[in-house]
């Protein structure tokens, strides 16, 4: 009874819920209901939705330098950003640390903001990063380093 009690409820969220399910067996139990005179299923589920998945980049050292975000590019329409919009979300990111300053920035085909943002770090070395940007929800698609040689 038990597996067949997942197997309902599991489809039961599959018809009623959209998108990338994982579910979770939480557990059930019975018991006698003396007042209804009937045996009683209690079936624990827990219904998660995949939402995304973010590749992260990584340095030698294990550090983050990167990431692609593809669930950013929901909703992509453009608008235009300022040098300071654009700045603020890099450094939300957390992934620099140093003086930076937009070098270049242009639309793209799909309507994002493509930005080549420069960091200026320890003993003035400069690093330069690729930034993809969702002008709409004023969230960034993915940010890479633009150098060969990672840091």
């Amino acid at each position: 009874m038990k597996g067949a009690l997942f197997s309902e409820c599991a489809a039961f969220a599959r018809r009623n819920f959209a998108g990338d399910l994982v579910l979770d067996d939480c557990g059930s139990e019975e018991h006698w209901d003396p007042d209804l005179k009937r045996q009683i299923f209690t079936q624990d589920i827990a219904i998660d939705e995949r939402l995304f998945s973010i590749d992260v980049l990584i340095d030698r050292d294990d550090q983050p330098i990167g990431f692609v975000d593809e669930a950013e590019w929901r909703d992509c329409a453009w608008r235009e950003m300022s040098d300071d919009e654009v700045l603020a979300l890099v450094r939300e990111t957390e992934l620099v640390d140093g003086a930076l300053h937009v070098a270049v920035r242009r639309r793209d085909p799909q309507n994002a903001l493509r930005a080549s943002v420069v960091e200026t770090g320890a003993n003035d070395e400069t690093y330069r990063l690729e930034v993809c940007i969702n002008p709409a929800r004023s969230s960034i698609i993915s940010i890479l380093p633009a150098d060969e040689e990672l840091r």
